[in-house]
């Protein structure tokens, strides 16, 4: 991923984060864009050269279009993916099957055994798609919105 790439990504993916925040149920949503900004300031205090993190660009092998973006961080004994992004008019074409295929060569190379992630509990899709190549949940959280009493 290029300077201009990363700077582009960091502006479009703090709004995303914190939209699925805010319907997850986890932050309210005039809190959630400046909570986003500083989960993301945080864990990236170097931006792109902070230490331990990958940022790729997701392209189509063809012609080189840009298809999505991919970020993880090579932890003590795992890697964390924080975010993996397939645009809308390339999704179902196994763009992400593939993403995280070459996701663990690319922990495989470090020297890392497991890859850890974090998915939204509406993000059905996503959800299907690790379940499918060998995820596991290892911690699930759950909600029943009730109404109010008349």
């Amino acid at each position: 991923m290029t300077e201009a790439e990363f700077q582009a990504w960091r502006e479009s993916t703090i709004p995303d984060y914190a939209a699925e925040k805010t319907t997850s149920g986890a932050w309210p949503e005039a809190d959630a864009l400046r909570l986003a900004r500083e989960a993301v300031e945080k864990l990236l205090p170097l931006g792109q050269a902070t230490p331990n993190h990958y940022f790729y660009s997701v392209c189509l092998k063809a012609d080189g279009a840009k298809a999505g973006h991919l970020w993880f961080a090579a932890e003590s004994t795992h890697a964390y993916l924080y975010d993996i992004f397939i645009r809308q008019e390339f999704r179902g074409q196994g763009l992400g099957r593939a993403t995280m295929v070459r996701l663990e060569e690319a922990v495989r190379a470090l020297g890392l055994t497991t890859i850890k992630l974090h998915v939204f509990g509406q993000n059905h899709n996503a959800q299907a798609l690790y379940a499918s190549l060998g995820y596991e949940s290892t911690d699930v959280n759950m909600r029943k919105i009730l109404t109010r009493p008349v």
